[in-house]
């Protein structure tokens, strides 16, 4: 997802208006590394504004996370790295005009005996891939 500062100024355009390519390019853009799958959503999620203005880049999403509380510029982050501080107000997400983009991942598991905490991971994994976790 798109998230600035509550503090930022593409943070305080309404919630229902769409940020524009043009907008997005006034401000600094917080990247990851290229190559990282953060970066790939990204390029799909911003389209021709994605890389557009300048772009200060960051090889953790925690140092991209620090940076958008600290009003540098926008990220597109996870949800997960940012969930609390979008609750508390601190981060706010962004209309940029796309659905909020996601990515599949699969996990193989080789034959070998278990210790309990990676039984109860495959189990966990188990139950998320039928639907009934928590």
């Amino acid at each position: 997802m798109a998230v600035a500062s509550s503090e930022h100024p593409l943070a305080r355009l309404a919630p229902s208006k769409v940020v524009r390519t043009a907008d997005l390019a006034r401000h600094r853009y917080i990247a990851r590394e290229p190559g990282s799958g953060t970066e790939a959503l990204a390029a799909e999620m911003l389209g021709t504004a994605y890389r557009r203005g300048r772009v200060l880049e960051l090889g953790q999403v925690d140092a991209v996370r620090a940076a958008a509380l600290a009003g540098l510029g926008y990220a597109v982050i996870s949800l997960a790295a940012v969930r609390e501080d979008l609750r508390l107000g601190r981060l706010r997400q962004l209309n940029v005009g796309r659905r909020t983009l996601s990515r599949s991942l699969e996990a193989l598991r080789r034959p070998s005996s278990l210790s309990p905490a990676l039984g109860a991971f495959w189990a966990h994994l188990a139950s998320l891939r039928a639907g009934t976790s928590r």
